[in-house]
């Protein structure tokens, strides 16, 4: 857990990941960027994703950023960070 808080608990979970998964690991900048009272949202970061459809890992952050860029306008009022992995081989 990275950014944990003494005062939350938390669960630990293992998850295999198949050949061609891709994990995205985002900062709650990106889903709290906001045009006006819209966020982006985890929703939308999940729509955006699953209508990206393939793409190799590298692009993935930068794709994902643009859109968020798009949202708010190009302003963005906390930090954003993005990490995408394809396990083992890049999918499609």
């Amino acid at each position: 857990m990275v950014g944990a808080f003494e005062a939350v608990s938390y669960k630990s979970h293992r998850h295999n990941l198949d050949r061609g998964d891709l994990l995205i690991i985002y900062t709650d900048g990106i889903t709290e960027a906001r045009a006006g009272l819209n966020f982006f949202g985890e929703e939308g970061l999940l729509e955006f994703v699953e209508k990206m459809g393939p793409a190799r890992a590298r692009e993935v952050p930068k794709r994902i950023f643009a859109a968020v860029m798009e949202h708010t306008g190009g302003r963005l009022s906390d930090d954003a960070a993005i990490v995408a992995i394809c396990v083992a081989g890049e999918p499609g």
